[in-house]
């Protein structure tokens, strides 16, 4: 037994994504993370084998070899599930004693979990008060319905309801008639194969897994400020499906997934035009989905990228309604993923939605070299997740 031992001092984060694996390493320097290195490995068609060994035997050797050839330091890693793979949900409890809230979270799980309990691995984390949701909505609807009454006298009854209900040991959402309080809880389930499979892939790969974690917690690591509680949308639009993240007080409220990402607009381009899909790339790159100008050049594959790109925006449109139902508007989208920086983009959703858009800046927390800034800026968006995952053991 060693008498002296030593916590980690660097980590890593990898995103094995759908067609490509991210690898980030930082150090902690006193609590601040500091870049050491990154790399980048595009899968090959052979990764796709339906077969969970062949899935687990090749992930493994493409991160021993990205591992080796950039020459990373640490093994100490943590590790992404896809947002698609895991059932995550708000649910809304009513008012349970503690000791009774894990049993009463088990039932309600089975409302939302298509697959049996035994099979999955259940996490759930208290997020907030149901109360103090609908006595904001209350004030809202009594604001309109009536005058406000005398500041002094609204100020005092205000302080003499708290301060009655701090007399009695309550917070201020329990002034509420009792059948409108309860809890929110978010309820995430993960299949346990699923878990294996990660699991087995990083022993493999000979690096200590840390621990896993859904890619939306990820997202807000990386892309928002610890004191931002703002409600925002992080829309991470990948190779073939796309992420829209509702994050309300950095919390994941809204999770959606659809199909349609950056490889999807480039086989709409290849298919109707009859071009390869290295053409149809490029096509893309230099054209994006919206002209500013409002000019007709290139008006054909403009068209051809909106309507690939139609399902995103349909989908981002439902979250959006959905979350109106919180008595809540978004106030800024952030853009992240591979396709994050496709010609126009931003001003795009910014037209259609009447939202500040931003691309996103995952390296807002992190220390590195001056010269790196412009490339780290260019592959920012495709290492979002990567950043977020080596983030979790330094920050938090």
């Amino acid at each position: 037994m060693p008498f002296f031992s030593s916590k980690p001092t660097s980590f890593l984060g990898i995103d094995i994504g759908s067609s490509s694996i991210k690898m980030i390493e930082l150090g902690n320097r006193n609590g601040q993370a500091v870049l050491k290195n990154y790399a980048f490995a595009e899968k090959t068609s052979k990764i796709e084998s339906s077969r969970t060994e062949d899935i687990i035997s090749r992930s493994a050797e493409i991160i021993k070899k990205m591992y080796k050839e950039a020459g990373f330091t640490s093994r100490e890693t943590v590790a992404a599930l896809h947002n698609f793979d895991v059932f995550t949900s708000v649910i809304n409890l009513p008012e349970t004693d503690l000791a009774d809230l894990e049993s009463i979270i088990r039932v309600e799980a089975h409302k939302f979990v298509p697959i049996p309990l035994e099979d999955v691995v259940l996490d759930w984390k208290v997020v907030g008060a149901i109360g103090d949701k609908h006595k904001k909505a209350k004030d809202k609807k009594k604001a309109v319905e009536k005058p406000a009454p005398d500041k002094k006298e609204s100020t005092k009854v205000k302080s003499d309801e708290t301060k009655n209900a701090k007399l009695a040991g309550l917070a201020p959402e329990d002034l509420l008639p009792k059948d409108e309080r309860g809890l929110e809880v978010l309820l995430t389930a993960a299949p346990r194969k699923l878990v294996k499979k990660y699991v087995e892939i990083f022993k493999a790969a000979e690096l200590n897994l840390l621990s896993l974690e859904t890619e939306s917690f990820s997202y807000i690591r990386a892309l928002l400020p610890k004191n931002d509680n703002s409600p925002v949308m992080v829309l991470n639009v990948g190779a073939v499906a796309s992420d829209i993240i509702i994050v309300e007080k950095q919390i994941p409220v809204i999770i959606r997934t659809v199909d349609g990402g950056g490889f999807s607009i480039t086989e709409a381009i290849a298919h109707n035009l009859g071009i390869s899909i290295e053409r149809a790339e490029q096509f893309k790159r230099d054209v994006g989905i919206y002209a500013p100008d409002g000019t007709d050049s290139n008006h054909v594959i403009r068209q051809l990228v909106e309507s690939a790109f139609v399902p995103v925006v349909n989908e981002i449109s439902y979250s959006l309604e959905l979350y109106k139902t919180r008595n809540q508007n978004v106030e800024k989208i952030l853009l992240t993923g591979g396709s994050a920086y496709l010609l126009h983009l931003s001003d795009f959703l910014k037209s259609t939605f009447k939202i500040p858009v931003y691309i996103g800046d995952p390296w807002h927390r992190i220390t590195y070299a001056p010269e790196m800034q412009k490339v780290l800026q260019e592959i920012g968006p495709m290492f979002t997740v990567a950043v977020g995952l080596a983030l979790k053991q330094i920050v938090e």
